[in-house]
């Protein structure tokens, strides 16, 4: 695997009820990693530094939680979603998806990322 395209949204502003869904507006943020030697989507040969442990940092990090698909039902495009809390604007959303993407590529390309301590 050479490339593959992430993508993080966030959601933002006040929660609204569409037909009975909660429904937020979202911020995206979108990149095609180059150099890829970890599919976030599958299991690595090492247990060391899963992107599980790379959520659990950032969800830490940010009180916030972040959800993707399964393995399998997945496409071409890896998406994660920070679903709770939602931000006060775009802007903050943004911030947020971009952190979280900028942590996802390096993990991707193999890269130590960032890891955090739960802010208190």
């Amino acid at each position: 695997m050479d490339t593959l395209h992430l993508r993080v949204s966030a959601s933002f502003g006040p929660i609204k009820n569409v037909r009975g869904i909660p429904t937020a507006e979202r911020s995206e943020v979108f990149t095609i990693a180059e150099g890829v030697v970890n599919d976030p989507y599958e299991p690595r040969p090492d247990d060391d530094d899963t992107v599980d442990d790379l959520l659990a940092a950032f969800e830490a990090e940010h009180g916030c939680k972040v959800s993707y698909p399964a393995a399998g039902n997945c496409g071409g495009v890896r998406e994660f979603e920070i679903f709770e809390p939602t931000y006060p604007d775009a802007d903050a959303a943004r911030n947020a998806a971009s952190t979280l993407l900028d942590r996802l590529t390096d993990y991707a390309q193999g890269r130590p990322w960032a890891k955090c301590q739960p802010t208190e």
